[in-house]
């Protein structure tokens, strides 16, 4: 059912449980053992409700289908798994260690670029 939305809608869906995703993440400061996929769920209906453009393609009767539900907790797993699997740049974990260096403290963990990007805003704003 999800495979059968516009091209569009799923781009909108795509970047709206990224966003959802990297900010819930920032509300937790990145703490994994603090995740709870409940919570973000909740969290990415309302951020969709307000600010995503998706939730007034799809008609009401296929978000309240059980299947297109299942398609879609499929595809929110994948994105996420994406995020997690996309490893930081070079130049990412370069300004990490100057960061980490110049502020004198003890290194960073980061496992991916959103996780780098969360740091470096972090610690910039410290240095």
């Amino acid at each position: 059912m999800y495979k059968d939305l516009p091209r569009g809608t799923k781009l909108s869906i795509t970047y709206s449980v990224k966003k959802a995703f990297i900010l819930y993440m920032e509300s937790i400061e990145w703490d994994e053992d603090a995740y709870n996929s409940d919570e973000f769920l909740r969290f990415w209906r309302q951020y969709s409700d307000e600010s995503a453009q998706w939730t007034n393609e799809v008609d009401q009767t296929l978000l309240e289908n059980s299947a297109f539900q299942e398609d879609l907790t499929k595809k929110v797993n994948e994105i996420i798994k994406k995020i997690f699997e996309t490893a930081p740049t070079e130049d990412q974990m370069n300004k990490i260690d100057e960061l980490v260096q110049k502020l004198g403290i003890e290194d960073v963990d980061y496992s991916c670029q959103a996780e780098a990007d969360y740091h470096i805003e972090r610690l910039s704003k410290q240095a």
